[in-house]
This record gives C-alpha cells, sequence and structure tokens, in this order.
C-alpha cells in the first residue's frame, strides 16, 4: 500500500503542476522549421517533408510524412508533461520509433509568440534541437 500511496501522491503533484501552467501557449499545431541532431550542422526542414506536431493539454503526437506522395515516414505520440522551461515527453506509441516507446524525453522548451524552440538529449543520448512554429491552417 505504500507504493500505492507514493504513486497517488505522485500523480497527483503532475496534476496539479500541470493545472497551473498557462497551456494556450503550447496547444496547436506546430510545423518544424529547424533542426539538429548530434553534432550535425543545424538544417532547415525541407519543403518535401512535413513534420507537424499536434498538442493538446495533457496528449501530443508528432507525423513526419513526404509532401510529394503523402507517405507517413514515421510518427510518435503519447502524454506530456511541462513546467516552465522544462518539457518531458512519454512516447506511447509510434511508427518506426520502436527504440523510443515508453521512454520519457526529456527537454528544456522555449515558447515566444508562435515558436517553440526544444532541446535536449534523446532516451537513446542523442542532442536535439528543434524550433516549431505555430501554425492556423497547413495550406
Amino acid at each position: 500500500t505504500k507504493i500505492g500511496t507514493i504513486l497517488f501522491l505522485l500523480f497527483s503533484v503532475v496534476i496539479f503542476i500541470n493545472a497551473q501552467q498557462d497551456y494556450s501557449k503550447i496547444i496547436g499545431t506546430w510545423k518544424l522549421v529547424s533542426y539538429k541532431y548530434g553534432d550535425n550542422e543545424t538544417k532547415q526542414t525541407p519543403d518535401s517533408i512535413q513534420k507537424i506536431k499536434l498538442i493538446t493539454q495533457t496528449t501530443f503526437t508528432w507525423v513526419k510524412y513526404s509532401v510529394k506522395d503523402k507517405i507517413i515516414k514515421n510518427s510518435a505520440g503519447g502524454t506530456y508533461i511541462w513546467k516552465e522551461d522544462n518539457y518531458i515527453e512519454n512516447l506511447d506509441f509510434g511508427l518506426n520509433m520502436s527504440g523510443f516507446i515508453d521512454k520519457m524525453q526529456i527537454y528544456k522548451i522555449k515558447i515566444d509568440d508562435n515558436s517553440m524552440q526544444i532541446s535536449g538529449k534523446l532516451s537513446n543520448n542523442l542532442a536535439i534541437e528543434e524550433i516549431w512554429k505555430k501554425v492556423e491552417t497547413l495550406r
């Protein structure tokens, strides 16, 4: 019963933390603008590829697809915790993402106007920096 009590308290703290956030800053549709993975240089997302992230108050999902043939290359989604400049995603499902399922991805996040910057290390220790732009419509 101690473990149950601890889990209940932890869950309550997470709910409390999430209730204090201004989710209007993060909720919405985001388009990846640029990225840097590992030691590579920062790259602009090519016009031939779209990577879109949809964020609600409790969940997220993203999809990367070819603009030309409309085929999904990979995708993932799950739950997240956001508190000030800390952003943690837990992948509950994914396409071509099996090494990341049920693992937390821990980032620093900065949101200014319609721009979201995410940086940190993935659970496989790969450094990541992404810049996303909030979009009203994809067309």
